[in-house]
């Protein structure tokens, strides 16, 4: 087997869970590409990485008083619309 294998290349790919497939790498998919069409491997210690990460980057949330945003003591977020006991949310 290991005779078969010489000419053999490893594709890295350095991401989320066991394969790409679920977390798609153009990097990837352009070297399966290269290799079906015309035989073409990675060259050697090629490492792949995905496109995005596996969940979305939450955007960051301003911090302290109401100067900067952060002074909601007693409200709750429900999505993007900010809700306060007891006031009617607007209309969407």
């Amino acid at each position: 087997m290991a005779g078969e294998l010489a000419d053999a290349r490893l594709l890295t790919y350095d991401g989320y869970g066991h394969t790409a497939v679920l977390h798609p790498s153009g990097c990837v998919k352009a070297h399966e590409s290269r290799y079906l069409v015309d035989g073409t491997l990675p060259p050697a210690g090629t490492t792949c990485r995905p496109d995005a990460p596996p969940l979305p980057v939450p955007a960051p949330r301003p911090i302290g008083g109401s100067a900067t945003g952060g002074g909601t003591a007693g409200t709750k977020a429900a999505g993007s619309v900010l809700v306060r006991p007891g006031v009617a949310a607007p209309a969407p």
